[in-house]
């Protein structure tokens, strides 16, 4: 094999899939990155078992053929060189031994190989649910909730988001994805174009999610989803990513949903999440538990930490409220995370008492809705 691609063309392509190949492989062919080259093309493949991604770049092909590089050693080699740089990557099964030579002008190294026969080999499942998403839509939806997927194994049926369609009285078809840790929940939706395909339930894997929402990142296109019984396929521009999907039953979210809470008090996001992150400076808990005490104009954040000597934060927040004082304590980290999540000014948190679930909004997003639970401190 021998191929020659500029240097920012394959910069980003390994950039696109790195993050998959983990630094620490029991298996050492899963270390590594599978490059072919084949026409004028050359196709970069990498998986962990669970998550498969390939991508073709545009390339001089030389010699066609395939071979597999150490992935991270080759995206930090290819990082450094000059933007310009064109970049010359030849491997002769003739001598094995002598390994990948990669140059670039007057730079030139060797990487170890293994047979491209040895990487594990991918079959495409058929998938009879497919339907395009605009990228900014599916991102959206992730970044919206991801913050709430439990890292908690032994309930692996969390460790995901939750995926489904369904359709309002209107006939208007929606794609919502939901994610819970049972102490916070985040749902959100979207509407889908009426001939895309119904979304029966489907969990995507933590890991998937978090590369998903990097790929959509670079991308203004219109995406594919596929999804068969046990996988998702989604194809964002030249790339190809599938995973498995996770195997269990996702609870029914709506019963943690409050339906009496009354009490309201709106305040300002911005203003909140500073209050927050300075009195939370002091806390060396693990929870950096902040105690709100409401009143009809403001909000008084304190946070009291007795570890090394006593110790207190207190920061007052303009508010609005609609109901008798009351004081209520939150994990101060759960209340960031949505509010680094939601879209408006202006959120309100819509409360029923000191121990109940509450629920959060964002003045300019109807369609998220976040849910703490309080904290007795």
């Amino acid at each position: 094999m021998h191929i020659t691609i500029e240097k920012k063309i394959l910069v980003k392509s390994l950039w696109k899939i790195h993050s998959i190949v983990e630094r620490r492989n029991s298996i050492p062919i899963l270390a590594n990155v599978k490059l072919k080259a084949v026409g004028s093309s050359v196709f970069f493949s990498v998986t962990d078992m669970d998550l498969y991604a390939v991508d073709e770049v545009p390339a001089t092909v030389t010699e066609s053929g395939s071979v597999t590089l150490p992935m991270h050693t080759l995206f930090e080699v290819i990082k450094k060189l000059s933007e310009t740089a064109l970049i010359e990557i030849a491997f002769s099964k003739q001598h094995p031994g002598e390994g990948a030579v990669v140059t670039s002008g007057k730079m030139e190294c060797s990487l170890p190989v293994l047979p491209a026969e040895e990487f594990p080999s991918f079959t495409e499942t058929e998938h009879s649910n497919k339907f395009t998403l605009e990228a900014k839509k599916l991102k959206n939806l992730l970044t919206t909730t991801k913050y709430a997927i439990s890292t908690e194994e032994t309930r692996y049926y969390l460790n995901g988001v939750f995926l489904y369609s369904f359709t309002k009285e209107d006939s208007k078809t929606f794609l919502k994805a939901v994610a819970t840790d049972s102490h916070r929940l985040a749902a959100s939706e979207i509407e889908l174009e009426a001939s895309n395909s119904n979304v029966s339930g489907i969990i995507i894997p933590r890991k998937t999610v978090n590369e998903l929402i990097k790929l959509l990142e670079d991308t203004d296109s219109a995406i594919e989803l596929s999804i068969s019984n046990n996988r998702i396929m989604v194809i964002i521009d030249s790339l190809k990513l599938s995973s498995k999907l996770i195997d269990g039953k996702f609870p029914d979210y709506n019963k943690a949903i409050p339906t009496q809470n009354n009490k309201q008090f709106e305040v300002g996001a911005k203003a909140l999440f500073e209050a927050i992150d300075l009195v939370t400076t002091i806390s060396f808990d693990k929870t950096k538990a902040v105690k709100f005490s409401i009143s009809a104009t403001k909000i008084v954040l304190s946070v009291h930490n007795s570890v090394n000597g006593a110790s207190r934060a207190l920061q007052e927040v303009e508010a609005s409220y609609n109901s008798e004082p009351i004081e209520i304590a939150f994990n101060g980290k759960y209340v960031l995370d949505v509010l680094s999540v939601i879209s408006g000014a202006v959120v309100s948190f819509s409360v029923s008492s000191s121990n109940a679930a509450v629920l959060i909004r964002g003045s300019s997003d109807a369609s998220s809705i976040h849910i703490i639970m309080p904290m007795q401190v």
